[in-house]
């Protein structure tokens, strides 16, 4: 400032606080051996700002085959951007993304839209039908409603299909080998195939289930009791009664007696069942158990002498209203299960 004369000084702000710019020429690359067996899109894009703060750039995904609106998949704070699709975001044939500049809080226009596209005719597809094993040549019959699930050992995945009313299926797969599991109600799980998918050609794969016999499964176990001449220790109870019958309900019963071992062997069918064990002289056992292919199928039962001492729970169920009151509830049904021996104890409350 000069004495005697007048200066100039003006002041200029930006204004910060403004929503930033939005970033632009937005190019999108699908890299098939990108990151993992689904492959990874690559993006890249312009951004000018005169923010001297640094920005962050938000990455959005559409699925063009999903019902699902722009998906939140990845932040950076620079002009490039991976993404690697997997099992919860694979890819579809038209895989679309987008980008927002974040700053002081404030996200901007989104850039433009790039695409990345997927040619179908990578996969293969695999076709057949699932059929009830039988002798009989003449009679064919086809299991509608069996799944098959397939299994890629190098991908990691998994991917199912159902047949139709007439046994048949289709599905498009990778390219590569295939482990099979086939099932369905009434037949036994056939884990033993595998079957080949060729890239755009189609490959026909049929199934042969064979046909659950009611009684094929069996429940099987030990009934024992405290040991005579070892009080830590259990022996066998020969002759003891196993009672099955279907969960929750008093038919049809299944029975069976356990040999010099105390083992005994039940043949049922699959399902969920009660099962108790007796033997005079000692108090019954109880278990809840599931008979079915691919299960343990066991149980045993460790008695205690009807004489003896036994430790006990008690005690009061009741509601505590808003107010702090008291509501004793009458005819709950208290359940304890020990993980030990897998028996349960039953009890309901009183009127009090």
């Amino acid at each position: 400032i000069t004495a005697g004369h007048e200066t100039e000084l003006n002041f200029h702000f930006n204004a910060w606080d403004e929503q930033p710019e939005a970033p632009y020429d937005l190019v999108a690359e699908y890299n098939p051996s990108g990151g993992g067996w689904y492959g990874s899109a690559i993006l890249d894009w312009e951004y000018n700002s005169l923010d001297p703060t640094e920005s962050l750039f938000y990455i959005y995904l559409y699925l063009g085959n999903s019902d699902m609106e722009w998906i939140s998949v990845g932040v950076t704070s620079e002009t490039h951007f991976e993404h690697v699709f997997d099992d919860v975001f694979s890819p579809s044939n038209e895989s679309c993304f987008k980008v927002t500049a974040i700053s002081n809080g404030e996200e901007s226009e989104p850039s433009n839209i790039a695409c990345v596209y997927l040619d179908e005719s990578e996969n293969g597809v695999v076709y057949g039908t699932v059929y009830e094993m039988n002798l009989d040549p003449n009679e064919v019959i086809s299991v509608s409603g069996a799944g098959l699930i397939f299994s890629n050992s190098i991908a990691g995945d998994t991917w199912t299909t159902i047949t139709g009313e007439n046994g048949g299926y289709e599905i498009s797969l990778l390219e590569g080998l295939y482990q099979v599991s086939v099932w369905a109600d009434g037949y036994l799980e056939n884990d033993e195939e595998t079957v080949t998918v060729i890239a755009n050609e189609e490959v026909e794969q049929n199934f042969y289930l064979q046909q659950q016999d009611e009684y094929d499964l069996a429940l099987h176990g030990f009934v024992r009791g405290p040991s005579d001449d070892d009080p830590t220790g259990w022996m066998a109870l020969p002759g003891s009664q196993i009672r099955v019958t279907p969960n929750d309900q008093e038919g049809p019963v299944y029975e069976a007696v356990t040999n010099e071992e105390g083992f005994y062997e039940l043949p049922l069918p699959s399902g969920y069942f009660d099962v108790t064990a007796s033997h005079e002289g000692y108090q019954l056992g109880f278990a809840y158990v599931y008979i079915g292919v691919n299960q343990e199928n066991w149980q045993d039962f460790y008695l205690e002498h009807s004489d003896s001492q036994n430790a006990g729970i008690h005690g009061l169920v009741y509601w505590e209203t808003p107010n702090g009151n008291e509501i004793f509830i009458s005819g709950a049904q208290i359940r304890a299960e020990s993980s030990d021996d897998n028996l349960v104890y039953e009890a309901a409350t009183g009127e009090n």
